[in-house]
Parts: structure tokens; C-alpha cells; sequence
């Protein structure tokens, strides 16, 4: 657990009862405020605007949970105590609660620090080259994914081409660019599209690209044009390039915003965008694929979301997880390691694992074993990648935030095929 110096939240389960009850609600904030824990309930979104589109109705599992936030920092007391001390608070009136914590996720290519000294602060002062990394092949900016010797996405894309159906794709990252040309119109015009960053306009998820420490601005970008990019026309080292970038570029898209950084994200956003997909489904708008390229830690707030999406008929597809020279981690990352998930893994250009024995140098998350059963490998490193700083594509996407587009684009095209 990482302590950051900030006020410990935590999520709050009410029981089924508890939640469909006509009487007078519960208050939470004052039977832990009775029991010494001073707490005020933390609204999980405070519109900056007042113009905010409805969303559907929520399920049973998405309507339970509510947050709140302690005067504890996380400095002061293990998160897990004041979790433990609220249930005993709450008795009846609680089935589970767990801290809001902040997810860590590496995405920057390579680091400054020493191997063993790797934390948060590392991330982010690395290597920013443009384009490809020289340690792994192609040494070309080249779009070599999409082709006939690696995903064959471009021909199976091709091949349903004529089929009306409509596939849709549910996008959980940082939102998107609104200048970026790879992001095409139907998706920043798409009316579903969701913000669960609080203090951002919930019918909104465009990427504002604040700087700052630790943040990661442009992240979604990269993912979605890897995803769903619409047609460009690029100079590369092999001759131009004049098609569509994403793999199932003609989804429709809805975006869901959960995080100013992909580096770091709460535990409660991520749950509150994918219960958002699957009540999107129970009210008849189907949301055949979810595509995520983050992770952390585990959750029963992320398993109860990841079973209702499973159950609603959403495919699951999440990043493995990156490291350096297995820190913070070399297994697979949640919700990518939940069985009803597809893991995302990294496979190199030259079809060799994503891992490499450099101390400085991003490799893929994987194993243990029993986990590789529900897990897909697509490729990366040194893909496409739409950079926002400059308005153009690099070919410096790595990570398994590269592969996982991918394989949701396969997921998607299947769909569109079979359905």
C-alpha cells in the first residue's frame, strides 16, 4: 500500500435492504461520527455544470455504494483499520467496506531510478522519445500491427466492412482529444459518453490535458486511436499510409473519463464507469466490448462490477499490467487477473515475449500460470500512437496500454461477424 498524505476514503456497501428501504435512509456520516470516526460523505460526482445529461437508471449492485471521507490521512492510519473500525460502526447498516484507494499504473517507457528504488515519483521523468524505441524492433516508424504477418486486423476489419450490425465499445482511459485528428466526430458527439472525475461535467469526456505531477495527459487518446482511429494519411518508413488507425474504427465509441492520470486512478471510478456500461446494456443499449488499458490493486467493489458486466453480455478486456525488472509487479494486475476478464499481454514484433532483463526498460505483466488461461497477448512495443503535444501519430506506444486496444478491436469484429 502507497500513502500519498490524504484524507483515507472509503467505500461504503449498504445491504440489499438497507437500499431499497421506503423508511427514513440511514445516516452513515453520523453513526461513524457517533463511533469517533469523523467522516463527511464524499459526493462521487460534483458536476462543474448544471446542464448534465441522465443517466439510466441504476442496477442493484451500482446503486448500494456510497463514499465517504475520513479525517484520517493515510499517513497517520493504515486505510484497512479505519475500514474494519466503520463495520464494527455500521453494523447492520454495512455488508462490506473498503478503502478508495489510489491505484498506481506504469506507462512510461523507461525511468531514471534504479530498479530498486522504483515508487510513483519514478514514473513520468523517463526516456519521451517521439517515436520508436531503438532497444526493441521495428527500428522504424512503420504501422506494422495491423498487417498480415501480426494481428491480420486490417483484413478481418475488412472483411465485415458491409455488415450493418452496430457494435459498441465501451472506452475506460482518460478520456479523449478534442483536436486530435484520429479521433473521429461520432466519438466526441457520441451522447453516452461519461466524466467520473469529480469536478468535470458528467456528459463530457474529453481529455483537458492538465499538466502537472504525475499525471499523464493524452493516454486516452493513444488508446482510442489504436482502438477506433479514424483514417489517416502518414509519411512512414516504408512508403505511406492511407487507412483507418483503430482496429474497429467503425465502432461507436462511448467514452468513459475516470482519471486526469492513467499513473494513478481511484478504486471507485473504475467500478462506477463499468456499472455505468452495464446498466447501459440492462436498459436495452447493448455494450458488447469494454477496452481498458489501466489496473491495480484487487477489489470486491471491482468484482461485483466485473460479474454484472459479465452477466449483462460484456466482454472484458483490460491491460495486463507493466513493470521494471518485476517492480512494482510482475504477475498480472486487476481486474485483468479476475477470470471473467481477458488479460491483455504483450507479444514484440518479432513474436517474442514483452520482457526483457534491462532495469530501466518498460516490460509486460504476466502469470502466475493459472492465470494465462483467460489471457491474450497482442502487439507492442513501438506501435502508432496519437501524440496530443504535437497533433500527429509517433510510433512510440508501448506497454500493454498498446496491446489492449487490439485485442478489444478482435472482440469487437468478432461481434460484428457472429452476432
Amino acid at each position: 500500500m502507497k500513502t500519498y498524505n490524504l484524507p483515507v476514503e472509503l467505500i461504503i456497501q449498504k445491504p440489499v435492504h438497507v437500499t431499497q428501504s421506503k423508511s427514513v435512509p440511514v445516516d452513515i456520516v453520523k453513526k461513524l461520527k457517533n463511533a469517533g470516526i469523523d467522516a463527511m460523505m464524499e459526493d462521487s460526482h460534483l458536476p462543474a455544470s448544471k446542464k448534465q445529461a441522465i443517466a439510466p437508471k441504476s442496477t442493484q449492485t451500482s446503486g448500494n455504494n456510497v463514499v465517504v471521507k475520513t479525517n484520517a490521512l493515510d499517513t497517520e492510519i493504515n486505510p484497512w483499520d479505519i475500514a474494519h473500525l466503520s463495520v464494527d460502526a455500521l453494523g447492520a447498516d454495512t455488508t462490506y467496506i473498503e478503502p478508495n484507494f489510489i491505484n498506481e499504473f506504469t506507462v512510461e517507457r523507461k525511468v531514471n531510478d534504479s530498479a530498486d528504488q522504483l515508487n510513483a515519483k519514478s514514473f513520468g521523468i523517463g526516456n519521451t522519445d517521439d517515436d520508436f524505441d531503438p532497444d526493441w524492433q521495428p527500428n522504424a516508424n512503420i504501422i506494422w500491427h495491423l498487417d498480415e504477418a501480426h494481428s491480420q486486423l486490417l483484413k478481418a476489419r475488412n472483411a465485415v466492412a458491409h455488415d450493418d450490425y452496430e457494435i459498441r465499445i465501451g472506452h475506460i482511459d482518460t478520456g479523449y482529444s478534442k483536436t486530435h485528428s484520429v479521433i473521429p466526430d461520432k466519438i466526441r458527439n457520441n451522447p453516452l459518453q461519461r466524466n467520473f472525475v469529480k469536478g468535470e461535467i458528467l456528459n463530457d469526456a474529453h481529455d483537458p490535458f492538465s499538466d502537472g505531477f504525475l499525471k499523464q495527459p493524452g493516454h486516452g487518446t493513444g488508446t482510442l486511436g489504436l482502438l477506433a482511429g479514424t483514417k489517416v494519411d502518414l509519411a512512414t518508413d516504408n512508403g505511406g499510409f492511407q487507412d483507418y488507425l483503430g482496429g474497429a474504427w467503425f465502432a461507436n465509441v462511448i467514452c468513459c473519463r475516470i482519471a486526469e492520470s492513467v499513473i494513478l486512478f481511484k478504486t471507485y471510478a473504475f467500478a462506477q464507469a463499468l456499472q455505468y456500461l452495464t446498466d447501459l446494456c440492462l436498459s436495452g443499449t447493448q455494450v458488447h466490448v469494454v477496452s481498458m488499458s489501466m489496473g491495480g490493486a484487487p477489489s470486491k467493489i471491482w468484482a461485483d462490477a466485473v460479474n454484472a458486466a459479465y452477466e449483462a453480455g460484456i466482454t472484458v478486456v483490460t491491460a495486463s499490467g507493466n513493470n521494471f525488472s518485476g517492480l512494482p509487479t510482475r504477475h498480472i494486475v486487476y481486474p485483468a487477473r479476475f477470470k471473467r476478464v481477458i488479460a491483455a499481454c504483450g507479444v514484440t514484433y518479432d513474436f517474442k515475449p514483452y520482457c526483457t532483463k534491462k532495469v530501466d526498460e518498460m516490460q509486460g505483466c504476466y502469470g502466475p500460470s493459472r492465470y494465462m488461461d483467460h489471457a491474450l497477448a497482442a502487439f507492442t512495443p513501438n506501435t502508432p500512437w496519437a501524440c496530443v503535444e504535437t497533433n500527429t501519430i509517433r510510433f512510440s506506444g508501448a506497454g500493454t496500454s498498446s496491446a489492449t486496444p487490439q485485442i478489444a478491436a478482435a472482440a469487437a469484429i468478432y461481434y460484428k461477424k457472429y452476432h
